[in-house]
């Protein structure tokens, strides 16, 4: 539930915008100060009317951001921690989240790597978006290095030529790798196949 937004006609809080991302965003942030901890929505908690909202003075950095928009897409896609299912929004936010800026020499952001992958994954299967295997691909790519599932889709997507300009198996062979040094099952039985072929 999302506490930390001015109220609303329901109708209109049915609906997310991005500046609704980032005020709710700040309001979640300001409670767990001065350290914060993983997300979770059942901390958020409503400013009361007698003091400044936290939302003001809240100090929000790209990977918090990046973390709650992304567990709040999931949240949406899936219709869970008091949210009704809404794919579009979903995805809206998994894209805050993919296109948050990374500093260079920065740590990894995990909600920048899963969110990139969730929104490829949207793109690529025409869920709460229309179909646009190109630009799944481009989500998908920095998301590989880290997150099996990403690099798994990938593969596919190298293996099929879809999104991409030709088929290219051996690029399908070097996803599949990574998906599988991640132990993910499907990509191993996948490379076992492709490099006979390539043999």
């Amino acid at each position: 539930h999302l506490h930390g937004l001015p109220a609303r006609d329901a109708a209109t809080r049915s609906r997310y915008t991005a500046a609704d991302h980032l005020l709710w965003l700040s309001a979640y942030y300001a409670f767990l100060r001065p350290e914060p901890k993983p997300f979770e929505l059942t901390l958020c908690q409503r400013p009361t009317a007698d003091s400044i909202p936290p939302y003001m003075t809240a100090e929000v950095t790209p990977a918090m951001r990046a973390d709650a928009m992304n567990h709040l897409g999931d949240c949406l896609f899936f219709g869970q921690g008091g949210l009704k299912e809404d794919r579009s929004a979903a995805v809206a936010c998994h894209r805050v989240a993919a296109e948050t800026p990374v500093s260079r020499g920065a740590p990894v952001c995990g909600g920048r790597v899963w969110a990139g992958y969730s929104l490829g994954w949207c793109l690529l299967n025409g869920k709460g978006t229309p179909r646009n295997p190109r630009e799944a691909v481009r989500f998908l790519t920095p998301a590989a290095r880290y997150h099996p599932e990403a690099a798994y889709c990938l593969g596919l997507c190298y293996e099929n030529g879809d999104g991409v300009d030709v088929k290219d198996i051996r690029e399908a062979v070097k996803y599949y790798r990574k998906a599988a040094a991640m132990h993910h099952r499907k990509a191993m039985d996948r490379l076992k196949e492709l490099e006979k072929q390539l043999h």
